[in-house]
This record gives C-alpha cells, sequence and structure tokens, in this order.
C-alpha cells in the first residue's frame, strides 16, 4: 500500500519537473524572441515553481521509508 503511493508521488514529481522545465524553456525562447523582457539564462530553482515538485518528492521519501519499515520490530 505505501509502495503504491511512493510510486505515484515520485510519478507526479517527475511530471510536475518536466512540466516546469517546458514552461521555462517556453519563457526563455520567449525572451530571446523579444517577446518578453529578461534575463534567458536564470538558474533552475530561481523559479517559484521548483517548490511542487520538491514537496512531492519529499513525500515520495516518506512513503519509501513507510513501505520499507513496515515489518520493523520494536523491542
Amino acid at each position: 500500500m505505501y509502495f503504491k503511493y511512493f510510486y505515484v508521488s515520485g510519478i507526479i514529481g517527475l511530471i510536475l519537473v518536466f512540466v516546469v522545465q517546458v514552461i521555462n524553456f517556453i519563457k526563455k525562447v520567449a525572451i530571446q524572441g523579444g517577446l518578453l523582457d529578461g534575463d534567458a539564462y536564470q538558474g533552475v530553482f530561481n523559479t517559484g515553481l521548483m517548490a511542487i515538485p520538491i514537496i512531492f518528492f519529499c513525500i515520495s521519501f516518506v512513503f519509501l521509508m513507510l513501505y520499507v519499515y513496515k515489518d520493523l520490530k520494536i523491542q
């Protein structure tokens, strides 16, 4: 059960990272084409959108730890 949640939240995180990178690419092309003003070469973490996939990866890690330690016997 926990592995399913780990898998789902990890996949959602990867999809969101892909979406953020596509948005950054479109913005960079628009800046280089003259449609927008700004710096075309920003860092990956300069966008506010990058926090959302990181949150999903943290949730995925928690579910992985729950899956790994579900049968741990505490004495």
